[in-house]
């Protein structure tokens, strides 16, 4: 007859090879004849965290360690759970605590990395990192946060080849696989980062960040309803984290389902204890949601009821930029006056900067003659299309910019330091503050094409008597796929479709005999910024060539798919960056027939189709 212990090790075993019923049995057993004990609830715990129970979790695993405080096994899954509920600040005194009991303690070295990267200190995180051999066993954890790291510095070339190191380690990894698929999907590879991230759930389809990271990249790759149907088996926990009810809440949104979405996601976090309903990372994802959800004004109160600090001030910058209030925005983005006219600055442009992005910032700081762009070779023809002063990012030419911008206040020759003027990066830039352009006479065009280049695409075009019309169309959301626009928005063909895809999307013009293709002939900026202003008008989704067919005055229609891109934030339909421009939301799936039909009809009569 086996003992008290004998069942307590069995379980063990019993919980290595996945078997958690017969061990979850055994463990009881134990504990009827020994009462609760430091290892049984610590195993009953674990067994708690495999079923998403994470609630039953903390509570076994508290117990735990106030049986026996130096119980390190129950202390590092009690830091994961709190982790996962989203309660940092207590998972890493627990941290703290295991690297007092063991200073050796390989796992709990890492999670103290992690803890040093996100409070900013990366270099102390690398170099804690650096201390940990690459022949441990978790060698490979160690890789996954360094790439981590080097990922959320911009070095994603980097933190790939770290999870790469990491599978090599350990080949079958869910959590260096579901991370490799993260970094493969910022690198823009979407079709390879959703494969691997379904490798990923096929290795451990109970894990929650593995089914966060699939509903991720399905999602991202407009696999709208497959993400649903990833989510549903975890969705009724009430312990649930945050994040993954913050996707099913997108996903809805993204079929148009924004009531439902709101009413579900609002009762969750009611339903959240008050130390969780209350906390920074709750109320930001609510925001974020409701700015989404095209609430902008509520996200705004919500975001102002987060206590001062870093999270409040993006979230209410985002929100009040949303609104249109650029009035209120400098302030919070570090300047206490907005720069005057003749006032020298530079502006520095992070390498990870959207070109949509820049066009939008720039059409304001263009108008100021003193200020100078700090940028790579890559967006040069951008800024000099809009009539902006490019500085290629390399320290000689920085000084020849600064020495430009206030030669009187240049140091004599063999002095140290030449006079610095002040720098704004783009990030900090209250796009367009203080100069709505519904306001602004001048506003469009404000960019206009080289006109022999124009006259050149001009002549390339078939004559005709109809409209001619650019169009963008996504690979990733169905209801703006290839075939919506061929098959409504083109039905009758009462209109030269212009296709201005590029890259692999442009293999799906077979389907579309029809439309003509100018994809081979887009080589550069000013080559699409030709191209569309010798069109009669640009419809698609958000992207390089709709923002420069509405900074030159070309008809365009905006569909935007998430309301919470500010580069197309609109009132009623009216872009607050381009009074040419109507701006339609859609969903990326579209509900039902009569919802398409309706989009379809205010697309065709803003066109005049």
């Amino acid at each position: 007859m086996l003992t008290a212990a004998d069942k307590i090790e069995a379980a063990r075993g019993f919980i290595e090879d996945g078997d958690d019923i017969r061990a979850e049995s055994l463990l009881k057993s134990a504990a009827d004849a020994l009462g609760p004990t430091s290892d049984t609830e610590t195993l009953l715990g674990m067994i708690a965290v495999k079923r998403h129970r994470l609630d039953a979790a903390q509570q076994h695993l508290t117990n735990a360690v106030r049986l026996e405080p130096a119980n390190v096994q129950a202390l590092q899954n009690l830091a994961h759970v709190l982790r996962a509920q989203g309660r940092r600040t207590p998972a890493r005194e627990l941290t703290r605590r295991i690297l007092a009991i063991d200073p050796d303690h390989t796992p709990a070295r890492v999670e103290h990395a992690c803890d040093l990267a996100l409070d900013g200190d990366r270099l102390a995180a690398l170099r804690e990192l650096q201390t940990i051999k690459t022949d441990d066993p978790v060698a490979h954890d160690a890789h996954l946060l360094a790439g981590s790291i080097l990922g959320g510095d911009g070095d994603v070339a980097a933190g790939i080849g770290h999870f790469r190191m990491a599978l090599a380690h350990d080949p079958g990894s869910p959590l260096a696989l579901v991370k490799l698929a993260d970094a493969l999907a910022i690198a823009g590879d979407r079709g390879e980062a959703l494969r691997i991230a379904e490798k990923a759930y096929l290795r451990d389809p109970a894990n929650l960040l593995v089914i966060q990271v699939l509903a991720e990249r399905q999602l991202g790759a407009g696999a709208v309803r497959e993400c649903l149907e990833t989510l549903q088996p975890v969705l009724e926990g009430n312990s649930l984290n945050l994040d993954l009810q913050r996707l099913h809440a997108e996903a809805l949104i993204a079929l148009g389902k924004t009531e439902e979405a709101v009413s579900r996601i609002t009762a969750y976090v009611k339903g959240l204890p008050a130390d969780r309903r209350g906390s920074a990372e709750t109320i930001s994802a609510l925001a974020h949601l409701l700015n989404q959800a095209g609430r902008h004004g509520h996200g705004l109160a919500i975001s102002r009821s987060v206590r001062q600090g870093e999270t409040a001030s993006a979230l209410e910058k985002e929100c009040l930029m949303l609104l249109g209030r650029f009035d209120e925005v400098w302030p919070k983005s570090g300047g206490e006056t907005f720069p005057e006219p003749g006032d020298p600055f530079i502006i520095t442009v992070p390498p990870e900067t959207e070109p949509q992005t820049l066009i939008v910032t720039a059409r304001y700081f263009t108008r100021f003659p003193k200020a100078r762009f700090v940028a790579e070779k890559r967006f040069r023809d951008i800024l000099e299309a809009l009539g902006g002063h490019f500085v290629e990012d390399d320290a000689e030419a920085i000084l020849a910019a600064l020495a430009d911008l206030e030669p009187e206040k240049r140091n004599g020759v063999g002095n140290a330091e030449p006079y610095t003027v002040p720098s704004i990066g783009l990030e900090d830039c209250p796009v367009c503050a203080r100069a709505e352009p519904r306001h602004s006479p001048e506003a469009i065009p404000y960019l206009i094409a080289d006109p022999e280049h124009v006259a050149r695409f001009r002549a390339a075009l078939p004559e005709t008597d109809k409209k001619r019309i650019g169009v963008i169309w996504s690979p990733h959301a169905p209801s703006l796929s290839l075939e919506f626009f061929k098959t409504h928005v083109f039905s009758e063909m009462d209109a030269v479709p212009v296709s201005l895809m590029w890259g692999e999307a442009r293999r799906q013009l077979k389907d579309w005999p029809d439309a003509l293709d100018a994809g081979p002939y887009l080589k550069s900026i000013a080559d699409i910024l030709a191209c569309v202003s010798a069109l009669d008008a640009v419809i698609g989704v958000d992207s390089v060539p709709l923002h420069l067919a509405a900074a030159t005055g070309v008809t365009t229609v905006a569909l935007a798919t998430d309301q919470a891109k500010w580069v197309w934030a609109h009132e009623n339909g009216q872009s607050f960056w381009y009074p040419g421009a109507t701006v339609i939301p859609c969903p990326v799936i579209f509900p039902d027939g009569k919802a398409r039909n309706a989009a379809v009809g205010a697309i065709r009569g803003t066109l005049g189709l």
